[in-house]
């Protein structure tokens, strides 16, 4: 792999995870200000947590839609289109809980 071919994927890993710095930012300013470590630590789990359990997921529905009971898994095109169409389906359910779950607090933090 190319120096600029793994430049512009670090750079595209950096753009897409940079909304993760929102949930951090409304866990500041949605409690009081003695809890901030505590919030943010508790956003972090939680962050860590659902990568390790929509992976695990992704993987489950792949075997599920190859139904294939094998040692040595072969997938096809179609069974990674199923298992990997979770993603948006996630993403449409964050926007969701986003636009209608949370208000803004206009950077007032609770005291």
């Amino acid at each position: 792999m190319s120096l600029y071919i793994l430049g512009a994927f670090l750079f595209l890993l950096g753009l897409l995870s940079s909304g993760q710095v929102v949930g951090f930012i409304a866990s500041i300013e949605l409690n009081p200000s003695y809890a901030n470590g505590t919030a943010i630590s508790t956003v972090n789990m939680i962050t860590m947590w659902l990568g390790g359990i929509i992976q695990t997921l992704v993987g489950v529905v792949l075997d599920l839609a190859e139904g294939s009971t094998r040692v040595q898994h072969v997938y096809s095109a179609n069974s990674y289109k199923i298992a990997l169409s979770l993603i948006p389906i996630f993403l449409l359910i964050s926007i969701f809980i986003t636009v209608f779950g949370m208000k803004e607090s206009y950077a007032e933090t609770t005291t």
